[in-house]
């Protein structure tokens, strides 16, 4: 059995790794906490591979890399960051790292590259799933589309998905009907695809279970019962048919990226640096979209230079660079657990310190891909480790002299506040703003 040594500062992150890679053959022999650790720890246990955070204490993932490999040239390193940053991608390569996963990564990612490093000695994959380039929109993307446009309201949408949940049949359940699968197949299925953004029959046929004639032979069944959403939308008399026709056309025109999150050009319109920002909040909603499955992104967006409203905890990331600003997560308890219960299926009650560290990796991974997709722009971030802390007061003070764009973001599970801070980077102020 393959002996995997994790290194990282989160006890979250390392328990995501652990299940994926227990569940998938592999021994995990040792945690680290921290870089230093790690470096002290590979001597210990010898492990066959690491992988390793980039942003730790104590010691960097890079810098501890480069004592593994001091010590054991032959050492397999894996890096599993949130920075995107390929300069420093680049240079974990040169020391000698193996390669790198990005978070948030997909499971067969993660399986995939440990295999082609470590050969035949890695455990066989059960299934192969196409990589995606970048995250793809779960849940009803035309009418969250609709519903950022102002169109129909969050009760409407909520409305048509449970009279569309109402009447459609998901594949599993016809499957067990039908003979074809057993239940303990279907959550086994349902398991894997709660980490693989992939649709089930293809991982009913990915996993080996169905043949793809039994597929077929459920879809047609499936389909018989089937509606789709802009169908319910015109039967419930929600849009008129003419309007709907048109929505449906401009929607299908977008690029699948932008499908799932709209009109985020206000901001890059209306800030200075305001490009920069767009992509933070895009990436920030494409995360929540990916975590969560829906969100709305209200229309009655704010400024304030005193304080700003706790949902209960605040994740702080501090930039400066070519310009100084501050990056603020605000969320509750709740949209936390959904966010952990994403990425890991939690079996038991979750602590706070865990929902402090969730939190602070959702940040993490939101500004690791705005960085990368910054980064062919020339613009020069230094990004402090964020602060992450609970907040019973109901309010924030903000520093002297900062204002603050907020910018309300509601997800089934509760609030979410998305806060740009800064010192007069504003190039104006709008009291409201259309979604």
């Amino acid at each position: 059995m393959v002996r995997v040594l994790i290194a990282d500062d989160s006890s979250f992150m390392r328990r995501v790794l652990r299940e994926i890679l227990t569940e998938s053959g592999y021994e995990v022999v040792c945690e680290s906490p921290n870089g230093l650790a790690a470096a002290q720890d590979y001597k210990k246990v010898l492990p066959d591979i690491v992988l390793m955070d980039y942003n730790m204490p104590k010691l960097k993932g890079v810098d501890s890399a480069k004592q593994i490999l001091k010590h054991d040239p032959s050492a397999q390193i894996v890096m599993v960051t949130s920075i995107g940053s390929k300069k420093k991608l680049i240079e974990a390569l040169r020391i000698g790292v193996k390669n790198y996963i990005t978070k948030p990564f997909e499971t067969y990612t993660l399986l995939k590259t440990l295999g082609k490093i470590l050969g035949d000695k890695a455990p066989d994959i059960e299934f192969e799933v196409e990589e995606d380039d970048d995250f793809q929109v779960i849940g009803s993307s035309f009418g969250q589309y609709l519903l950022q446009k102002g169109i129909i309201s969050q009760d409407q949408l909520l409305h048509c998905l449970e009279v569309q949940n109402s009447v459609n049949r998901k594949i599993g359940e016809i499957a067990v009907e039908e003979g074809l699968m057993l239940p303990e197949q279907v959550d086994k299925i349902l398991k894997v695809q709660k980490r693989i953004n992939k649709y089930f029959g293809q991982l009913t046929m990915q996993m080996g279970i169905l043949k793809s004639r039994q597929l077929q032979q459920l879809l047609k069944v499936q389909q018989t019962h089937y509606i789709n959403l802009e169908d319910i939308m015109a039967r419930e008399k929600i849009i008129l048919k003419e309007k709907l026709e048109a929505e449906l056309e401009q929607f299908r025109s977008l690029d699948q990226g932008d499908q799932g999150v709209y009109g985020l050009q206000w901001i890059k319109e209306n800030f200075e640096n305001g490009a920069v920002f767009e992509v933070f909040t895009e990436q920030t909603l494409k995360l929540l979209m990916r975590l969560t499955e829906f969100f709305v992104l209200e229309g009655d967006c704010s400024f304030d230079n005193e304080k700003i409203r706790s949902n209960g905890i605040v994740v702080e990331l501090s930039f400066s660079g070519d310009f100084n600003w501050m990056y603020i997560l605000n969320i509750s308890n709740e949209v936390a657990i959904a966010i952990a219960d994403a990425m890991v299926e939690l079996e038991d009650d979750i602590s706070q310190d865990v929902l402090l560290e969730v939190a602070g990796e959702f940040v993490n991974i939101v500004c690791g891909n705005a960085i990368s997709k910054l980064d062919n722009n020339n613009i020069k971030f230094d990004m402090k480790p964020p602060k992450i802390k609970k907040v019973d007061e109901e309010h924030i003070t903000l520093p002297k002299g900062r204002e603050a764009l907020i910018i309300p973001i509601l997800v089934p599970e509760g609030q979410v506040d998305l806060v740009i801070v800064g010192k007069n980077i504003f190039a104006q102020r709008q009291k409201n703003f259309e979604g």
